[in-house]
């Protein structure tokens, strides 16, 4: 943890820049390793991931759900990179790494490099920082594997997948990894869609309790309820 601890830990724990470091982790036999946040819930098989013929880049993940991000948090306050004006922004909360390819380009290194210059500048640090490296330079995921539940919207107006079009029907029915970018299943104000799958999960993989599972989902329901009449009363 030395390596991260000068870092710019304002909004995030050191813990957030480790996820550079997983291929370091890795045995070098390894081709390919999946990161997930811990605010995701998978809800479709995984193993479409390692059919992916990756190709010549490093990492693959999904466009961030916020359109203009990549001019915001990478063109506009460093010009020196000369990126691409055509760049696309990705989210780092899903990253599937082709390691040979990583490892071979010296990513992680190059990142911890720009971090140590940067870090006080950014606003999403490890994210800023990859997507300052590896402008241009990563494939895109469809976007239902990282499903930014806060602005599922925006997904019509995200460019193309850069395998095949993207499956619409995966979204909707919120089949693949849903990324809980804002709104949190764990909290008692949480009324989004997938409160109930996210707390049988909890309580299947032994995080929560039953007692503790029922407990959360009751008072979401109140949260909820007590919205609605809010909402009814044009309070």
């Amino acid at each position: 943890m030395e390596r991260v601890s000068r870092l710019n830990r304002a909004l995030y724990s050191s813990s957030a820049y480790l996820r550079i470091m997983v291929p370091e982790f890795l045995p070098q036999e390894r081709q390919r390793a999946l990161y997930l946040d811990s605010d995701i819930l998978v809800t479709a098989d995984l193993a479409a991931l390692w059919d992916i013929d990756m190709g010549a880049f490093p990492l693959w993940a999904v466009q961030n759900y916020s359109l203009g991000d990549f001019e915001r948090q990478v063109r506009a306050p460093f010009p020196e990179l000369a990126a691409p004006e055509d760049g696309v922004y990705f989210n780092s909360g899903m990253l599937l790494f082709n390691l040979p390819v990583w490892r071979a380009e010296n990513i992680s290194e190059r990142t911890f490099k720009f971090l140590d210059q940067h870090s006080h500048r950014l606003s999403f640090p490890d994210q800023d920082a990859l997507n300052a490296i590896l402008a241009g330079h990563w494939g895109r995921l469809d976007p239902r594997w990282n499903m930014q539940m806060s602005n599922l919207g925006v997904v019509p107006s995200l460019e193309a997948p850069t395998l095949g079009p993207a499956d619409p029907i995966a979204i909707r029915s919120l089949s693949g990894i849903c990324h809980f970018t804002v709104k949190k299943p764990w909290r008692s104000d949480y009324t989004g869609r997938l409160g109930l799958a996210w707390a049988v999960e909890a309580f299947r993989t032994g995080w929560m309790s039953l007692y503790g599972a029922a407990a959360l989902l009751a008072r979401q329901t109140v949260t909820r309820n007590r919205a609605r009449v809010r909402r009814r009363l044009g309070i």
